[in-house]
């Protein structure tokens, strides 16, 4: 599902790991509502706190939420995030990185949202 040129959305995995179950389908991309917005807000406050350790577990850990939405700009920009935090180096980039990830956020909420409504 493309939106536009920046933002897509893929739920090809999504899709393969729910089975065709519309129900599960639906609890999961209710799921990834829930969790993105405080997953980016703990990833932010790493980067303010200069806390890599804490910044490479976060986007560690929100690998798998974003192989849900299937949006490879925000899977660079984690990837990239989790790399600094990992080496302690650069920080500052990160918070170009944060902001890409905030603002891709901002859209593909909206288009999670209008897929789960389509499923009831």
């Amino acid at each position: 599902m493309n939106t536009d040129a920046n933002t897509t959305l893929d739920l090809s995995y999504l899709d393969l790991m729910a089975d065709g179950d519309n129900f599960m389908k639906k609890t999961m991309i209710d799921m990834l509502i829930e969790e993105l917005p405080p997953e980016l807000e703990k990833l932010r406050n790493s980067f303010l706190q200069q806390d890599g350790e804490t910044m490479h577990q976060v986007a560690h850990k929100m690998k798998s939420t974003l192989a849900f939405i299937g949006n490879p700009t925000m899977d660079e920009a984690n990837s990239t995030c989790e790399q600094i935090g990992k080496e302690g180096t650069d920080m500052q980039r990160a918070g170009s990185l944060i902001e890409i990830l905030e603002a891709q956020a901002k859209m593909v909420v909206p288009l999670l949202q209008a897929e789960s409504a389509k499923l009831g």
